[in-house]
């Protein structure tokens, strides 16, 4: 099992794939902050918690014994994009804001130019 605060960034992680809020995923068993602070790393989770939460996500506990790998390149994006359900024409607008976005490109720049470093132009001889 990952420790804090990866198993914590596992769980949200896992939780907003499938669109379910703290407050939706603690139920009857546990409350909403304690969600809360298990997925910020203040909390630890217990066996019991491990096996609750992963049944409520209908999921394998090892789902959090690693953290998924970081798409390497456009062609892993745009499997992670068809994986996700993404429609076809919004693949490739996909594929761009996430590559601007991990380039540190704000979001309302990316149909005006190209962000992330600036080539230095140099004087001609």
């Amino acid at each position: 099992m990952l420790e804090q605060p990866d198993f914590g960034r596992r769980l949200r992680q896992l939780r907003e794939e499938r669109g379910i809020t703290a407050r939706q995923l603690a139920g009857a068993g546990y409350s909403p902050p304690h969600i809360s602070r298990v997925e910020t790393g203040v909390r630890n989770p217990t066996p019991t918690f491990l096996a609750w939460v992963s049944h409520q996500l209908k999921i394998n506990p090892t789902e959090f014994d690693h953290l998924p790998e970081e798409p390497e390149d456009a062609i892993d994006l745009i499997e992670m994009a068809t994986q996700l359900g993404v429609p076809p024409r919004w693949r490739r607008p996909f594929v761009a804001a996430v590559l601007a976005l991990a380039h540190g490109c704000q979001a309302e720049h990316l149909t005006e130019q190209p962000c992330g470093p600036t080539p230095r132009r140099t004087a001609m001889p």
